[in-house]
């Protein structure tokens, strides 16, 4: 079996940081932007979190068909810079978070996903492009 095109997408975790709370909608209409809200968390003790950029893509069905080809729009970096200031580690473990609210997936899911399900995924960048907080999370596309 001869394979012309393969795909493969590698997600890292960093231990020092999380997605907790990506928030996606369960549903979003073809044609219309589908966006989520992220809470990112630092529990790293001694460093802040330099954000420098977001990462963002769709992947799902066309066609609405299992076999009916797969669907991936970017992924799209984004300029996006805040720091998020060291967790306070004594005498307990206080995180530092920032939320980002209305992260824009896409501006237009395509109307070949009516009737899927895709995945909505987010990708922290730090100010060196290390990957620190990916996080993943189901919609189901309406007509």
């Amino acid at each position: 079996m001869k394979l012309n095109n393969l795909l493969i997408l590698a997600l890292c975790v960093s231990t020092t940081v999380s997605a907790e709370n990506l928030t996606c909608p369960a549903t979003v209409k073809a044609g219309t932007a589908l966006t989520v809200d992220a809470l990112v968390i630092n529990d790293d003790c001694n460093n802040p979190l330099n954000i420098q950029n977001t990462v963002v893509s769709l992947t799902g069905n066309s066609g609405g068909f299992v076999t009916g080809g797969i669907g991936l729009l970017g992924p799209y970096v984004t300029p996006y810079t805040v720091s998020i200031p060291p967790a306070t580690c004594y005498p307990s473990v206080v995180k530092s978070y920032h939320e980002i609210s209305n992260l824009q997936i896409t501006n237009k899911v395509p109307l070949a996903m009516a009737g899927t399900l895709i995945a909505a995924s987010v990708a922290i960048l730090d100010e060196t492009n290390h990957l620190k907080v990916i996080g993943v999370c189901p919609v189901t596309v309406t007509k």
